[in-house]
């Protein structure tokens, strides 16, 4: 099959129309009465009148702050949640041994999550994860939860919506092979003409589950590599910065930096400190961009400006260091100068043709009589 047989996310979405929403709806359901009976199963009593998760939970509530049990708790903060998490019932599976640190908690904890998700929502996480849109996910996962819900009988049935399932299946499966829309239509007439149209659209169905699966596979796979591919170059690229500030004596130009001021540079531009509310983590350097962003840009450009596009970092301290130094000699002119009683016959001698204290050659004149 070439990719102009590949129906697009948008085609997909209408696929099957309202069908896929309805079905879909259906099924969400089924899960869900499942649930509350066996909620409603778990409220039962014994005949002592104490609820089954009473006994199972170890114990009477008055018993949880006896000596004994605060005894067997361990000293180690993460391996005493969880035997609480274990002893409450919420992960009654844990093994307490494999608890040590910060480290295994988080693996347990992530493990007990993932064990409590169904095929269908480990699928989606796995390529959200990946980076596939949302909106594709949706589409595929709607139209595979409708295919797979189809039965026999759904196929069969001798009811206006039974031959409108059937003509929809033949339909679709040729529309995927390439057909026109039009000899699509008069493959769909052909079959009934023929009365095979119950075996086409069981075979149909077969073929559009593989056609589907195999579509959703490919995109997830696809992501998955041009994600992993993103992720090995931005380390790589991390990495390169990291030197580049690190290694180099004159990373800076003339500048001169010491090792706390590198490292400081590295944790503001790199290291994610800020969560926003969307989820997404932010360095120093991008919450300042994201709350001043026309401040980050003046002062951008104004360096960027002042050291010629990055290249000449001494600019940036030549015209303070010049102001300073005339700053300096003409204070120190000042106090000469003022240290001159004008009625005696001490002077300061010398050229300042230059407009520079430090430019002439000066010296003190006593005129002694």
């Amino acid at each position: 099959m070439g990719e102009d047989d590949v129906l697009t996310s948008e085609e997909l979405a209408a696929f099957f129309g309202n069908k896929i929403a309805d079905k879909a709806e259906e099924i969400k359901k089924e899960p869900e009465q499942q649930e509350e009976k066996e909620t409603d199963n778990n409220k039962a009593t014994d005949d002592n009148g104490k609820s089954q998760s009473q006994e199972s939970g170890g114990g009477e509530k008055g018993e949880e702050n006896t000596p004994e049990r605060n005894a067997e708790v361990s000293p180690n903060l993460f391996s005493s949640i969880a035997k609480a998490l274990r002893d409450e019932g919420v992960f009654p599976d844990l093994n307490l041994d494999e608890i040590t640190d910060a480290s295994s908690f988080k693996k347990m904890f992530e493990t007990q999550v993932d064990s409590r998700l169904n095929a269908q929502q480990k699928r989606v996480i796995e390529a959200l994860n990946y980076g596939l849109e949302p909106t594709a996910i949706q589409n595929y996962e709607s139209a595979c939860t409708y295919l797979f819900s189809l039965k026999d009988q759904d196929i069969t049935a001798e009811t206006t919506q039974g031959e409108q399932i059937r003509r929809d299946l033949i339909e679709k499966s040729y529309l995927v092979r390439g057909f026109s829309p039009e000899r699509a239509k008069a493959e769909v007439e052909k079959s009934f003409k023929v009365a095979s149209e119950i075996d086409d659209a069981k075979a149909a169905l077969e073929d559009l589950k593989k056609h589907f699966v195999t579509l959703y596979e490919n995109e997830k796979n696809k992501a998955k590599t041009e994600s992993e591919n993103f992720r090995k170059k931005y380390e790589e690229d991390e990495d390169n910065f990291k030197k580049s500030v690190n290694s180099k004596e004159h990373a800076f130009g003339s500048l001169a930096l010491d090792a706390t001021t590198k490292n400081k540079i590295i944790e503001n531009v790199l290291k994610p400190k800020y969560k926003t509310e969307d989820g997404r983590y932010m360095t120093e350097m991008e919450k300042y961009q994201k709350e001043h962003y026309w401040d980050f840009v003046r002062y951008m450009g104004a360096f960027f400006t002042l050291t010629d596009g990055f290249t000449d970092f001494g600019k940036l301290f030549k015209p303070v260091a010049q102001k300073a130094v005339k700053s300096g000699f003409a204070q120190l002119e000042d106090v000469l100068t003022g240290a001159v009683n004008k009625d005696s016959n001490l002077k300061l001698m010398g050229d300042n043709s230059k407009g520079e204290f430090g430019g002439g050659n000066w010296k003190i004149d006593l005129d002694i009589d």
